[in-house]
């Protein structure tokens, strides 16, 4: 039967209309599910975002800030756009890996597509990789993972169209030039692709073949002009980068990335330096990651069921020459050869290798598709057997995208909140106040998530005491001592978990129950309130004065605290046990919160107090509401369980009462 070329004109139209529609509802979809996965996600959770986030401030100054040996320019030059129209670096990143994740899945379609001409092909592949759990992981963590392997990947889909054509290996090369302004693995491509072209140009016999790989050269260096022109202006190598410092790491350290010593190994040495250091060892270590990526699951790029026929179905499609041509064979086998030959050097490690999930992804798909018949026929009806296959295994997977969508980010995120809400409370403005042993605290309120100091950056000293001055010297208000990054890695600090045992100098500002964590506002050897007020009170016990802070809880509009500071000191020594009482009133006289507890956060009591030693009390208010206006009114005392409150004394020395009004303030004068 003759068909009309209008007929299949129009059939045609149809169905890329229809492509198009489904591509672009799918790319919606996992901008949904990483919408609703991050809605509460406000903290940093990627240690190497904390180097790219620190550099939004410094650009666009020297141009020496434009080249940082570790991370290309693009992330923070992202960031700090995302900054300026009213967005923090991690809402920014996230916004970026999910760009980047759109990226991988229009790069897997199009990959698909010219692999196979099948359109459902292309369809199922993106499907696939939306219901990928490395791509949903990584489509919403902050940093340069995700969006440099969307761009790897386009650029390798970009490719495959035509490798003989000029204009679209220019494409290609500029679109995997930007990736080199995320991550420098876009060097690896770089090679890879050149090989690739060359191999082609060499295989053809054709000169004008030649051209491509200089096309595809020069499309790179267009796309890393942002990067390439600093580095060749202020360190005199288009291309430079220290990567081979964390090799180094990798080969010689006597332990992990966060017990080694990172001041040991040579920032400066280059690559082939370090091979002729140990050849044997440079070798070895190269080899095992290399087989182990072939041989062993620790690297578990895609779910099952693709997962158990990526490396067969990849294999499968590098030797089917009856339907795929030497180009796209080859294409498929210089890219994952040649990116994993490469990243075996340092490490086979997934952040690096995502850009390979939507390569072995049509890779498993194609297999399937190729070994299950393509239809039966009943009758007068023809079913697509290979495709019905491929729809009915894309179903469980659907609900790794369900449960992805609905399972928020908690964990280490809600403390380091919690963390950073409670240290502003104390009276932390900066992050440069806080010493921490946790590697990912950071200040949740600033835009740009400004790290807290961590204490391998200091010269840790013997003793509790000796870390103090250290840390005062340094800057210092704050520290935050942990069971786990503090008492493993520096156990001499230990005592640091116990605040009953602690030397004057440390307030305790939060105690965890199991005492697993403790936090301190750390004192000079002369502390003084910032408010001076002196009361005294029966007993010999005088209240010197006291710092009232006021912070406002992040996210903004989850809540509102009080932090207090008493400054306590008695005459005479005292036998009894006494709490302090910190309680907060409304205009109208009513008692809106309250803070009983015995000094310093129940870890000194007044019967352990030295005569005219100086005590610092902390006490928190926290509101589950913001603050309205006020005024408020502070008062505060002292109580015995048993007997009551302690009279409050007038400077006759007669009872007064039995609580002091601090001051009456309103929360716009004292945020």
């Amino acid at each position: 039967m003759n068909i009309h070329p209008d007929a299949v004109k129009t059939s045609e139209t149809w169905k890329r209309v229809v492509c198009a529609i489904g591509s672009l509802a799918l790319v919606t979809v996992l901008v949904v599910i990483e919408a609703s996965h991050l809605r509460a996600h406000i903290t940093v959770g990627n240690l190497d975002f904390f180097g790219m986030a620190a550099r939004v401030n410094l650009l666009p100054g020297t141009l020496s800030a434009w080249v940082n040996g570790f991370y290309p320019v693009g992330i923070p030059l992202l960031l700090r756009l995302g900054v300026a129209v009213g967005l923090d670096v991690v809402r920014s990143g996230q916004i970026a890996s999910t760009f980047g994740g759109v990226l991988c899945l229009c790069g897997g379609g199009l990959l698909a597509w010219y692999l196979t001409r099948s359109r459902a092909m292309a369809l199922l592949t993106m499907a696939y990789l939306l219901t990928t759990g490395t791509i949903l992981f990584y489509s919403g963590f902050e940093g340069t993972d995700m969006l440099a392997a969307g761009l790897q990947v386009l650029a390798l889909g970009v490719l495959a169209r035509d490798p003989r054509d000029r204009r679209i290996v220019m494409l290609a090369g500029f679109v995997n030039g930007l990736g080199y302004l995320i991550r420098y693995t876009a060097l690896v491509m770089l090679v890879t692709c050149l090989a690739y072209l060359l191999t082609m140009a060499l295989y053809h016999r054709e000169r004008k073949e030649l051209w491509t790989v200089l096309v595809y050269s020069a499309g790179f260096l267009l796309g890393a002009l942002p990067q390439t022109i600093p580095s060749l202006l202020v360190k005199g190598n288009p291309f430079y980068q220290t990567q081979a410092y964390h090799i180094w790491i990798k080969l010689y350290a006597d332990s992990d990335f966060v017990r080694a010593n990172w001041q040991k190994p040579p920032v400066r040495i280059t690559l082939w330096e370090l091979f002729w250091l140990d050849p044997g060892r440079f070798v070895a270590n190269w080899w095992h990651e290399f087989r182990q990526f072939w041989y062993t699951v620790r690297v578990p790029l895609l779910d099952q069921p693709l997962a158990q026929l990526a490396k067969a179905g990849f294999l499968f499609a590098a030797l089917d020459a009856r339907r795929l041509s030497g180009e796209y064979r080859a294409l498929l086998s210089f890219f994952v050869v040649g990116m994993v030959g490469v990243l075996s050097i340092f490490n086979i490690d997934t952040r690096f290798l995502i850009s390979l999930v939507p390569v072995f992804t049509v890779c498993a798909l194609y297999f399937l598709w190729r070994i299950v018949p393509s239809r039966i026929v009943l009758g007068r009806i023809r079913l697509p057997v290979s495709l019905l296959v491929l729809v009915a295994l894309l179903g469980p997977l659907l609900r790794i995208s369900w449960e992805f969508a609905h399972r928020g980010e908690g964990g280490p995120h809600a403390a380091t909140i919690e963390t950073s809400n409670i240290l502003h409370a104390a009276g932390a403005q900066t992050a440069g106040e806080v010493l921490s042993t946790n590697l990912y605290h950071h200040d949740v309120a600033s835009p740009t998530r400004d790290r807290f100091g961590v204490l391998y950056q200091i010269q840790a000293p013997p003793t509790v005491d000796d870390l103090r001055q250290v840390a005062l010297e340094s800057g210092y208000r704050f520290l935050f001592y942990d069971s786990s990054g503090g008492a493993e890695y520096y156990p001499q600090y230990e005592k640091l978990l116990q605040p009953e045992n602690c030397s004057t100098g440390f307030t305790p500002i939060w105690v965890a129950e199991d005492r697993a964590f403790v936090a301190y506002r750390l004192e000079p050897d002369e502390p003084s309130p910032q408010v001076a007020a002196r009361v005294d009170l029966t007993g010999g016990i005088s209240l010197l004065g006291y710092d009232l802070v006021i912070s406002e809880d992040q996210p903004v509009g989850t809540g509102s605290r009080v932090g207090l500071y008493l400054y306590w000191q008695t005459t005479d020594p005292l036998t009894e046990s006494l709490k302090v009482f910190v309680h907060l009133f409304d205009v109208q006289g009513d008692l809106i919160a309250q803070h009983d507890s015995v000094p310093a956060l129940w870890t000194y009591p007044t019967y352990l107090w030295e005569v005219s030693e100086k005590i610092v009390d902390f006490h928190p208010l926290v509101f589950n509401e913001t603050l309205g206006r006020g005024p408020y009114t502070i008062c505060v005392g002292l109580y015995n369980s048993d007997i009551g409150r302690v009279p409050v004394l007038a400077p006759s020395g007669t009872p007064t009462g039995d609580c002091i009004a601090l001051e009456t303030f309103t929360f716009d004068q004292r945020r």
